[in-house]
């Protein structure tokens, strides 16, 4: 894989990807990150990357409309899929969509590949690009269901205040964490062999609360995300499938004093994580690092946003050699 490319050579390519993107991937264009309720922002609000929204928009009407088709049913999928999360069935079935869009995959990888001049991959790498674009795909299809669900019950909290009717909000207690991200993923720097360019600071924090389970969803929002190797290619997969180069994950905080990190856990795994795909133990370290777990939440209590560069968090710091900045 190509190394990382800087300053202005970056945003040349970044440029140059949106535009060969665009044309190749057309699709509905979002407006700027989310502005549900926000809890907070630490500088820019997203609007850096109207820029690219815009360009996108004037290439909506060009070809291989199949191959966005093809996204579009992908994304489908995944939320059908998402409907047996926690069942027996849910990893049969997830490998059986991964082979469904293999073709997919490898296109939308060649694409992003060509866009950044990157080196031809090996297997090894583009099954890590595949593995990145399938659970990236699901955190995103999972934050917008997460979204609906929210105005689905707004409304309804609306039509019982309407007749005066009392909901459970008042007795729901809030619990805002604190923040603490690397200074590596924020300035940049190096780790363990690696070089970082850093520009990764969190800008945005919006929080959701339901006040029927009194469980409160946590949205963090990254200027970006450095990846220990081949990081403009993983730019370009994040525009080609997402029209975004900003990262974006979330968590839950439960009324029981319970935090839930859905595919945003870092366990014990460290910044430069990059861990063996499941099953294909002879690939190497390959992956990023993706963990669910539900674990116990002083109210109040620092959430580490950065223990991994795809930032996986948890409460506890895994990088204690590295320093960190209070963040919000």
């Amino acid at each position: 894989m190509a190394q990382k490319a800087s300053g202005y050579v970056l945003m040349a390519l970044m440029m140059a990807v949106l535009i060969t993107a665009a044309g190749a991937f057309a699709g509905s264009v979002p407006g700027t990150v989310d502005a549900t309720t926000s809890a907070g922002s630490t500088g820019s609000t997203g609007e850096e990357d109207q820029e690219y929204y815009i360009q996108i928009e004037s290439y909506n009407d060009m070809q291989n409309a199949r191959v966005n088709e093809l996204k579009v049913e992908f994304k489908g999928d995944i939320r059908d899929l998402l409907e047996h999360a926690g069942t027996e069935e849910y990893a049969a079935k997830s490998d059986e969509l991964v082979a469904e869009y293999d073709e997919f995959f490898r296109i939308v990888i060649e694409h992003a590949r060509t866009s950044t001049n990157s080196e031809v991959m090996s297997e090894q790498e583009i099954l890590a690009a595949i593995d990145y674009i399938f659970y990236e795909t699901i955190k995103d299809e999972k934050r917008k269901l997460a979204k609906e669900s929210r105005a689905t019950e707004a409304q309804g909290i609306g039509f019982l205040e309407m007749f005066g009717i009392p909901t459970a909000d008042a007795a729901c207690k809030a619990t805002t964490p604190r923040f603490k991200q690397l200074q590596i993923d924020i300035d940049g720097g190096t780790y363990n062999g690696k070089t970082y360019n850093g520009g990764n600071g969190m800008y945005r924090v919006d929080s959701s609360h339901n006040s029927r389970t009194c469980a409160t969803e946590y949205t963090l929002y990254f200027h970006d995300e450095d990846h220990p190797s081949g990081d403009l290619f993983y730019d370009a997969i994040r525009l080609v499938m997402f029209f975004r180069t900003h990262d974006i994950e979330s968590f839950v905080i439960h009324s029981n004093n319970r935090i839930e990190f859905d595919y945003t856990w870092s366990s014990n795994n460290r910044y430069d994580c990059l861990e063996p795909l499941p099953d294909v133990a002879w690939l190497g370290d390959v992956a990023g690092c993706h963990a669910t777990t539900t674990k116990s939440y002083i109210p109040g209590q620092t959430i580490y946003v950065s223990n991994t560069w795809n930032h996986m968090m948890d409460t506890s710091d895994t990088n204690r050699s590295l320093p960190s900045v209070t963040v919000r």
